[in-house]
């Protein structure tokens, strides 16, 4: 009877590890007989602190789940592991490990095992043979190994479909896991071929049990969990079935659980567009890669989308404000230069989703762009996450360029925080992606970057562009700041650059709006302040709710003329 632990490495606190917990149940309901444990912990945490929580549970085999963002801290642990535990068994799994598998075990002499491919089943077995000390590894489908004093591999084994949910959740299981973000997948593969993803190696697309993933969505919604985000790569690839979920999640709504899926947006069907109108807002969020509108780009990377009608679609649904949309690009894809590239940015960015995420590519070993990198002059970073440092079409200082326009990005789009100032800001360019780069020569001529300006210091950066541009509505950009700090936090002193006082609660209107609260809501959940006419409000009150917060993480408003 051996101790077996899998261990998790997370990129956040907030996450859980899906892939830990589908090895363990599949493991224990196909013969493992030992022990198994799951632990988790994040690449926050130091090498030591994890090693010091993996020897606590006093292991004989180790398994660790590896991806690009946690294989150096995993690597850092598993060097150390062997020095205190020198009889463990140690492998690794997961899209790193099993791509770069050689070369590990070659470097780390610690590693004894690699599985590559689909889990469940390569592992179950290597288990039963460490169980039985029968030794026996070449009868063992996607197995890396050490035979004496080289290294020897199986055939992959062929894709699990005979089988239902990969995991299922309990109320038990989920206990802890209520304000993480919860892990799932009602379906394995891709329908889709993308050059830059691995997934384009994945031939295989499985739908996993409907009924049971419907089971599996009532068990989150009666514990209300915080956030459900599916994993699957294109969850609406079947039309029919994503409908029918999206309905189910509707008629058993609890007004807390978010459901996160990621989809093509041209896949999207009229009625799917019908019910995704009238859900609750906040009830469903959808991440949607477009990674570029140029199609030449598109082509290049075997990618499949019909922009025009993805953009049609996706305007829709924003248009509704009650569905969250986050809108991915990519820089660095064969055939997109600094121009496309902006290009690209300002389609997207002009429907306003509610996050653009601005990535660059990771060549990822093991992906047909991987062996098509010479092709278009693609060169990587050699260590994790492999992220592009120039192309033939786009240089290292332009890259450069675009990693300061995302930080930018993040701190005043995404954030959310910003909303009322950009709207003002944005009628000065022709371009959203002018804004931007304006906004990065303001930052070069102080001498600073993005990340040292505080908690005010965005707002005093948009007051500085404004009176380059246009001094005379300054007044405007400094009420829009003080719309826009209300609709995050009650505020009791505005900073000094902004010139503004704030209201004193002892006006008639004031009192009033407070003396007209639903009963029993607490004062301290509102503000109530005066604004002056301006291009975005009339002359009169807003009253800041912060009870209720937007799809954007604002306030609600409402707002009381004089």
């Amino acid at each position: 009877m051996k101790q077996i632990l899998f261990v998790g490495i997370n990129a956040k606190y907030i996450h859980s590890n899906l892939a830990v917990r589908c090895l363990k149940e599949y493991a224990e309901t196909h013969g493992v007989e030992s022990a198994i444990s799951v632990a988790e912990y994040t690449i926050n945490q130091s090498a030591d602190e994890i090693l010091e929580g993996i020897i606590s549970f006093s292991p004989d085999v180790i398994g660790f789940s590896c991806y690009i963002f946690n294989i150096e801290t995993v690597l850092k642990v598993v060097q150390s592991l062997k020095s205190v535990l020198p009889d463990c068994i140690i492998f690794l799994g997961g899209p790193e490990a099993g791509t770069d598998r050689f070369s590990l075990m070659e470097r780390y002499q610690e590693i004894d095992f690699v599985v590559r491919g689909e889990g469940e089943w390569p592992t179950t077995a290597l288990l039963r043979a460490l169980e039985q000390g029968c030794g026996k590894y070449e009868e063992i489908p996607s197995l890396l190994y050490r035979d004496g004093n080289r290294l020897s591999e199986t055939p992959l084994s062929d894709p699990l479909t005979d089988f239902g949910l990969p995991y299922h959740y309990t109320k038990e299981k989920i206990e802890g896991l209520e304000h993480k973000i919860i892990y799932f997948e009602s379906s394995r593969g891709c329908p889709f071929r993308c050059s830059y993803c691995l997934s384009s190696a994945d031939k295989h697309l499985r739908f996993f049990p409907l009924d049971e993933v419907l089971d599996q969505f009532k068990l989150f919604l009666d514990c209300r969990v915080h956030q459900v985000k599916l994993i699957d790569r294109t969850f609406n690839c079947d039309a029919e079935r994503a409908l029918l979920i999206w309905r189910f999640l509707e008629a058993h709504d609890n007004g807390v659980t978010n459901f996160h899926f990621e989809i093509a947006a041209d896949l999207l069907t009229p009625n799917q567009l019908q019910l995704l109108s009238k859900v609750r807002p906040g009830l469903i969020q959808l991440e949607i890669g477009v990674q570029s509108t140029n199609p030449e780009t598109i082509r290049a990377v075997h990618r499949k989308t019909d922009w025009e009608t993805a953009r049609r679609k996706i305007a829709e649904i924003i248009r509704n404000q009650n569905v969250h949309v986050h809108l991915d690009l990519i820089a660095g894809l064969p055939k997109e230069g600094l121009f496309s590239f902006q290009k690209s940015f300002n389609e997207v960015y002009s429907l306003h989703p509610h996050q653009l995420q601005l990535g660059f590519l990771k060549l990822l070993s093991g992906s047909i762009l991987a062996d098509e990198a010479e092709r278009y002059g693609i060169v990587c970073r050699k260590y994790p996450p492999y992220e592009v440092l120039q192309t033939d079409s786009l240089s290292f200082r332009e890259l450069t360029f675009l990693k300061h326009i995302e930080t930018l990005v993040d701190l005043f789009y995404n954030s959310g925080r910003f909303r009322a100032c950009l709207s003002l800001l944005e009628s000065f360019f022709e371009a959203p992606f002018e804004l931007y780069e304006n906004l990065e020569k303001c930052l070069e001529r102080k001498g600073m970057t993005a990340r040292q300006l505080g908690k005010y210091g965005g707002y005093e950066l948009l007051l500085e562009l404004c009176e380059t541009r246009d001094p005379s509505r300054l007044p405007n950009l400094r009420h829009a700041a003080k719309y826009d700090i209300f609709s995050r936090e009650r505020v009791q002193v505005l900073p000094d650059f902004l010139k503004l006082s704030i209201t004193k609660q002892n006006s008639r209107e004031i009192k009033s709006v407070l003396s007209s609260l639903p009963k029993g809501a607490d004062p301290q959940t509102y503000q109530v302040e005066y604004f002056p006419g301006n291009f975005f409000l009339p002359e009169g009150y807003v009253c800041f709710h912060y009870g209720k917060r937007d799809l954007y993480g604002n306030a609600e408003t409402f707002f009381l003329p004089l």
